[in-house]
């Protein structure tokens, strides 16, 4: 999983990103320090975190516990799900059930019994925080289980919305997001089919925002390379074997 990290630092280089769960966790304050970032559904949301700080993760195996994301509904602090170490990063894992109260239920990767229903589930959603970015990403399939279609070697749907931060915004208000849908088949290269933007930005940096986030190189080394990285999130952490 080490390029995931590398395409994330490719991210905070070219978008001019500052690592934003440093600057959101909070062990110490009752009160949650929310950031809003552009969700999946298309809404904007809330987020917030409890955790240590992100650079004492890099001393932490991947796969530990490392604290809990929230989120807003309404005048609730809902809990997303616990966040695993990744290579100086962390992730959330969900499983997608309209039956459930709030549409899902978080996934205890560190239960083997949990993980393996997680390889049953037909949708599956994959936070990723750190490094500049906040990323979630749904995966579902035609027909059957997502992890059932991934081993058959057919195509997985990918929606991945991905925010980059403005490292001089002190409160994380300022940001852009890419939207993929991109099509996934184990260990094959990832096909874009639908990419778009949206813009979060103060109107004196909207022009040189778009710009960057429009051009070549930003496409090749950081876009292109996201895509990739969803396969490698497959194959890695949401179907790969328990490892407890």
């Amino acid at each position: 999983m080490k390029k995931i990290l590398s395409v994330v630092a490719l991210a905070a280089l070219f978008s001019g990103c500052a690592p934003l769960q440093d600057k959101l966790t909070g062990t110490d304050s009752s009160e949650p320090k929310w950031s809003k970032y552009f969700e999946n559904d298309g809404n904007l949301g809330n987020i917030a975190f409890y955790s240590e700080n992100l650079s004492k993760t890099y001393a932490l195996k991947d796969g530990d516990v490392i604290g809990m994301a929230i989120v807003k509904r309404a005048d609730m602090a809902l809990k997303l799900g616990d966040m695993y170490a990744l290579n100086g990063l962390s992730f959330t894992v969900l499983e997608l059930d309209d039956k459930k109260k709030f549409g899902y239920r978080y996934v205890n990767m560190r239960d083997k019994a949990e993980h393996e229903a997680l390889k049953k589930a037909k949708t599956v959603k994959f936070y990723q925080f750190g490094g500049g970015i906040l990323e979630s990403v749904v995966f579902s399939a035609d027909s059957g289980a997502v992890c059932e279609s991934f081993a058959a070697d057919k195509t997985v749907k990918a929606h991945a919305v991905t925010n980059y931060y403005d490292k001089e915004s002190v409160d994380n208000s300022e940001f852009f997001a890419t939207l993929m849908d991109i099509g996934v088949k184990k260990g094959k290269s990832a096909e874009i089919k639908n990419l778009d933007f949206k813009f979060f930005v103060s109107d004196g940096k909207l022009a040189s925002t778009q710009t960057r986030a429009r051009s070549a190189d930003f496409r090749s080394k950081v876009i292109d390379a996201d895509s990739k990285k969803q396969e490698q999130i497959l194959s890695n952490i949401v179907c790969a074997a328990p490892k407890n």
